[in-house]
């Protein structure tokens, strides 16, 4: 007869890793809550244990373990849903994206992407998106949305998001074949895909147009009227087919248009139609 403890860790001896003794080794936090252990990961001298709806820390420093806190409300349906960095534990669930730097939690899309229900980012993420880690650039990658082909990427080197539609399409993308993303000795992201057994790797490609947004520019005095008269970018490489739009006092149809040209690694733009640029705010 085979008992099933969802709620237990089982150290191994000092030493002995391949050993999973069952008596006297047994690290039993939270029982019985109605819920059960979906992922183990290690960071600081901290064990991070998830279940679907909780994540318990446990202190790992002294000769016994001991539970430090428990975070309710969030957690992950599995491994594929969480990924360590060299700075922390992320992991990804419709709440949101966190990361656990050894000390606190954080959820990187606070702020930053809709995270209501039925928002953007509640229906991106599903039981089945995946969290990678890419060192190169330093990069945290969720995939989600119809069939899982759509990934959101955050830089921890600038704290943005950008969303890539339909970048991750390996195999048949339907079927969510695709096993957890793994961070090899390269530094670079890679995955099977069942339906294929191919080896595939994240590279950072774009092949669909990028649209970059600012906030509304209020030049520091959102009470004056303004005319503003000319933009300047600067860029470095070959930019190709870019156009720049704009829209005032609160507009959203980005409508209007610039016109100028790069050279020497400046742009230079000013509006199409002036009067469209003029006592503004």
């Amino acid at each position: 007869e085979s008992i099933s403890y969802a709620d237990r860790m089982i150290k191994s001896p000092v030493n002995k890793f391949d050993i999973f003794p069952s008596e006297g080794r047994e690290i039993d936090v939270i029982v019985k809550d109605g819920d059960h252990i979906t992922a183990l990961e290690g960071f600081a001298d901290r064990i991070l244990q998830f279940k679907k709806n909780s994540i318990h820390v446990i202190n790992c420093t002294k000769d016994s373990e001991f539970l430090e806190t428990t975070i309710q409300n969030i957690g992950v349906e599995g491994t594929w849903a969480v990924i360590k960095t060299d700075i922390g534990v992320a992991f990804a669930s419709n709440r949101g994206c966190f990361l656990y730097d050894g000390e606190k939690f954080t959820n990187l899309i606070e702020g930053k992407i809709d995270d209501s229900v039925g928002g953007t980012w509640d229906t991106h993420a599903t039981s089945k998106s995946l969290i990678g880690y890419q060192q190169h650039g330093r990069k945290i990658l969720v995939t989600g949305g119809t069939n899982n082909i759509d990934v959101y990427m955050f830089s921890l080197q600038t704290g943005g998001w950008t969303k890539m539609p339909g970048a991750f399409t390996p195999g048949s993308a339907a079927s969510y074949n695709q096993t957890n993303l793994v961070t090899f000795f390269d530094g670079y992201l890679y995955w099977v895909d069942a339906d294929d057994d191919k080896l595939y790797t994240w590279r950072d490609k774009v092949t669909q147009p990028i649209s970059i947004v600012t906030k509304d520019i209020d030049f520091g005095h959102p009470g004056v009227r303004k005319k503003v008269s000319k933009i300047y970018v600067t860029y470095s490489g070959t930019p190709t087919d870019v156009i720049f739009t704009y829209d005032v006092d609160g507009g959203t149809s980005l409508n209007k248009t610039f016109s100028g040209s790069f050279s020497g690694g400046l742009g230079v733009f000013t509006p199409s139609t002036t009067s469209e640029a003029n006592n503004i705010y």
